[in-house]
């Protein structure tokens, strides 16, 4: 017989241990030292548009679809939110937003859908100044619209940007928000305004056709207020759009009357200079790097000064790959082989076109812009029709129906190939992500150029001819 002793010992060691378990799995599900990592969405929806409705961080990103039960209700756990989310019922969508601990509940009545919603639980009070922030927006009307207000004569123009701003400024204050919301909701007023001012003058230009518009020297100083040390406010979209301008007036200064000045160097050279804060620094270095690394004339020296500007190691591995695929793309590099086919199932390689010069267009027929160089490169192959040069136009994520058509019901000119949608490689090569892209080939198959010049570029009719004198 075991003593009542052991057994008490075996009994309360069993328990601790059960105990500790429980403990253990509370912290693994709630996170560390008893945070949630997690948050908790529900809501009714009246007169419902589908079974379901999704939720999701930005359009690139799968939705999270959440089902509707019997009584039009739903109730879900989405783990790691932080920020902005758009709740979407099929038919129209809002923003919300979602913070680890929320217990969030909503309802509305798709009939009156922005009119109709209201926030109650932990995380209403950001909710419902959401809500009513875009009814307030709507109410504003046209005069928030680019459209509207880039061909206001000046005068006009600074009382609209300055109404607007005062609005806003009237609306915040109105409501009792947390602190670091409401930091964040004052400097989008104060950079969005700051950020139309400065953007006015170029943008007066474009929609009034007026290129030698200019403000008057009493306009105001758009980065005036700039503040380049505080790394918290890249969390707002209208700062790094003025930083941008600001950055560019730096470039301008820079690079004006100095023809041999290389922009997007100068512009990283900027960088290291204006702005003392590192982390700002690098997000505007990486953020410009996305957009222009393809774009520059001088790799090397670009890539070499965006090391040096860039310190987070999965940027710096992002960046180096990049450097080194564009490297492939230097002139009197190969061109990789392709085989596309034209509208009648015949297919074209690179060795078709040996001994020659292949000007490729990649475009689709849903890109605008592609469509707006059609007649430019029309003409441009009537110039050069019977000289050594082949016009290929290659038609990229697109349905094939829609090619067929835009060719049977408009006016194209040289070869014009269809890529599928498993023929991504030679793509993936010339690191295409925007359309148009265009590209010049030499006669042994060499590339000239990954980035050549539009057809509607004045300047492309010499490069061929200089080109075919060779």
């Amino acid at each position: 017989m075991v003593p009542d002793s052991v057994s008490r010992v075996n009994i309360f060691t069993t328990m601790s241990r059960l105990t500790l378990m429980a403990c253990t799995m509370l912290i693994f599900c709630s996170g560390s030292f008893g945070q949630t990592n997690y948050s908790i969405l529900s809501g009714t929806i009246t007169n419902p548009k589908s079974d379901s409705v999704a939720i999701f961080k930005n359009y690139r990103q799968a939705h999270h679809v959440i089902y509707l039960d019997s009584h039009n209700s739903f109730r879900d756990t989405l783990i790691n939110t932080h920020g902005y989310y758009y709740f979407f019922d099929y038919a129209e969508q809002t923003k919300i937003y979602l913070e680890n601990g929320y217990d969030l509940h909503l309802t509305l009545d798709t009939k009156q859908f922005d009119e109709s919603i209201r926030y109650t639980g932990k995380g209403s009070v950001i909710n419902n100044y959401l809500a009513k922030r875009e009814l307030f927006n709507e109410g504003l009307g046209d005069m928030t619209k680019t459209g509207y207000w880039a061909r206001l004569p000046e005068n006009r123009f600074l009382k609209t940007q300055d109404s607007i701003y005062q609005l806003r400024k009237a609306f915040i204050a109105e409501h009792d928000l947390p602190k670091d919301f409401l930091f964040d909701e004052t400097n989008k007023n104060d950079y969005g305004y700051w950020s139309s001012l400065a953007m006015y003058e170029s943008i007066h230009q474009f929609f009034t056709k007026n290129d030698s518009f200019s403000v008057s020297p009493n306009f105001p100083d758009p980065f005036a207020s700039i503040d380049l040390t505080n790394e918290r406010l890249l969390g707002i979209p209208r700062y790094t759009d003025l930083v941008r301008a600001y950055l560019d007036e730096k470039v301008k200064a820079q690079i004006e009357g100095n023809e041999d000045a290389l922009f997007y160097c100068t512009y990283l050279n900027c960088i290291g200079e204006y702005i003392p804060s590192i982390p700002i620094r690098e997000a505007m270095a990486y953020q410009m790097a996305q957009h222009t690394f393809t774009y520059t004339s001088n790799i090397d020296s670009f890539y070499h000064l965006l090391k040096g500007l860039i310190v987070n190691p999965d940027y710096q591995l992002e960046i180096t790959n990049t450097y080194n695929q564009l490297k492939r793309l230097e002139k009197g590099s190969p061109c990789p082989d392709f085989s596309f086919k034209d509208s009648s199932g015949n297919a074209y390689s690179l060795a078709d076109f040996k001994g020659e010069y292949i000007y490729i267009d990649v475009w689709a027929t849903w890109c605008g812009p592609c469509v707006a160089e059609a007649p430019y490169l029309f003409k441009l192959e009537k110039q050069f029709h019977n000289r050594d040069i082949s016009f290929v136009s290659i038609c990229m994520n697109d349905k094939k129906d829609s090619w067929l058509t835009y060719l049977r019901t408009k006016e194209t000119s040289g070869i014009q190939l269809f890529a599928e949608a498993d023929q991504t490689a030679f793509f993936e090569h010339f690191l295409i992500n925007a359309i148009p892209r265009f590209l010049i080939i030499d006669r042994e198959g060499k590339i000239v150029s990954h980035e050549a010049l539009r057809p509607s570029s004045d300047e492309l009719a010499s490069q061929f001819e200089d080109l075919l004198a060779n």
